[in-house]
């Protein structure tokens, strides 16, 4: 648009210009003619219009055939045996075995004591001072629990009294027992019956 306008001003001002020369009157002719003076028209100052800022496009810059090419890292023997080494895997942390509990252990059974004696009843005899003396002794497996003394030819107020009390004292040491004072044949008598009788009865 402002081309046109400029040209526009330029048509004008050329018609302007040829209105002024058409308008003069002719000069008188003499002998001599003057040379006609050419009127050179006075410049007419055209507006340039201000340049319009048009967009600017913007630079595409296109890659070189140097900035296209990547450097190339060469291997450090850091790297190649980094890749080469794999990396250990974690193995999961193995799961303590509980200790076993110790079972107890049995006590042994005691062996059973030794048996002193077969449970049972038995009998012995021996010389006393008029006639035999004959024990009767009964026993469990470690006690004597009855001893019976027994002399019909011992004198009954020496020897035959005192086979009550030699008893007694068969009951509490067996053969060890004491002899009664004042009898003593058929205490020992009595002691010789009680021994035979517990000899047999030994387990």
């Amino acid at each position: 648009m402002n081309k046109k306008f400029g040209a526009l001003l330029l048509t004008l001002a050329m018609v302007l210009s040829l209105a002024a020369c058409g308008g003069k009157e002719p000069v008188a002719e003499s002998a001599t003619p003057a040379p006609e003076e050419t009127t050179t028209p006075a410049p007419v100052e055209t507006a340039t219009p201000a340049p319009t800022a048009e967009p600017t496009a913007e630079a595409t810059v296109e890659p070189t055939a140097e900035a296209s090419i990547e450097p190339t890292v060469e291997p450090t023997a850091e790297s190649v045996m980094s890749v080469a080494t794999p990396t250990p895997e974690a193995k999961p942390e193995p799961t303590p075995t509980p200790a076993p509990t110790p079972e107890p252990t049995p006590e042994p059974t005691p062996e059973p004591a030794p048996k002193t004696y077969k449970a049972g009843t038995y009998t012995g005899s021996a010389q006393g001072f008029g006639g035999t003396v004959t024990a009767t002794v009964t026993v469990d497996d470690d006690n004597i629990t009855n001893v019976t003394l027994t002399g019909d030819s011992e004198t009954p107020a020496i020897g035959g009294a005192a086979l009550d009390t030699l008893a007694a004292n068969a009951k509490a040491k067996g053969a060890s027992m004491d002899g009664v004072s004042g009898a003593t044949l058929t205490s020992n008598g009595a002691k010789e019956a009680v021994a035979a009788a517990l000899a047999q009865a030994k387990a």
